[in-house]
């Protein structure tokens, strides 16, 4: 295996996805699950701690996103990864495959039952929601004026004390959370557009291109103009609150 793998995924998914495998307790050798890996902002990262003895299956529902990584995986000659265009509902593997189970962003709490099942006993499972995120609070507002949005259907929130409950009352033991926050500074505004098609709003901005040859142009443009309220010397800024929480089987 290489000993650098590429970074995919949006500017804020890439870090925080790094941040998730540093905190699961991921050895030399592991078997991994990536749920919802999108762009891989956990799967590349989780490669480089399960070596070149251990094994990561990524699953997607997005035909498209596993088309992309599957294509840098090629690109490095990655052997010891997989990926799966499936949904995380019902998982198509066998009882105690994994020893960890890692979930970005992919909000799947209706199928901790099946988490569980496909852990090994002892094995850890991982998973990132959003606290607070300044950008998608801006971006939704702004899309409001092309298409009906709500952003509570765009991104979840979550609490501690909630999550906490949820991995307990679904078996898992050991749970604890973590929240970290972090400023992002976008170099340009066309990094910042190309996370946005990489990220949870593509179906949106799909819609609005939908709408008319020139819409989803007027949108791109209106959009930078909002920009320039977050903008300094050194690039556009957002501040982001991810919260963490991890169980045990």
């Amino acid at each position: 295996m290489e000993s650098e793998k590429p970074e995919n995924g949006p500017h804020v998914l890439k870090h925080f996805g790094k941040r998730l495998v540093a905190l699961t307790e991921i050895g030399t050798g592991a078997t991994v699950l990536d749920l919802g890996m999108g762009r891989g902002s956990s799967l590349f990262p989780a490669l480089k701690k399960v070596g070149n003895h251990g094994q990561i299956i990524g699953i997607d529902i997005s035909d498209e996103m596993v088309r992309k990584t599957a294509t840098d995986i090629r690109g490095y000659n990655i052997k010891s990864v997989s990926l799966i265009q499936t949904d995380a509902k019902i998982l198509v593997f066998e009882d105690e495959t994994f020893d960890v189970v890692l979930s970005g962003f992919s909000y799947i709490y209706s199928t901790l039952e099946e988490v569980l099942r496909v852990l090994r006993e002892g094995g850890q499972f991982g998973l990132t929601t959003w606290d607070t995120l300044e950008d998608m609070e801006w971006m939704a507002a702004f899309l409001r004026r092309y298409i009906d949005i709500d952003s509570k259907k765009v991104y979840h929130q979550d609490t501690a004390e909630g999550l906490e409950r949820l991995l307990r009352d679904a078996g898992f033991k050991e749970v604890k959370t973590v929240i970290e926050k972090e400023e992002f500074a976008y170099r340009s505004e066309g990094q910042w557009w190309e996370d946005m098609h990489d990220s949870g709003w593509r179906s949106h901005l799909e819609k609005i291109e939908s709408m008319g040859p020139d819409k989803l142009e007027e949108c791109k443009k209106e959009a930078f103009k909002g920009l320039q309220a977050h903008k300094d010397a050194d690039g556009i800024h957002f501040t982001v609150s991810v919260l963490f929480a991890f169980g045990t089987k």
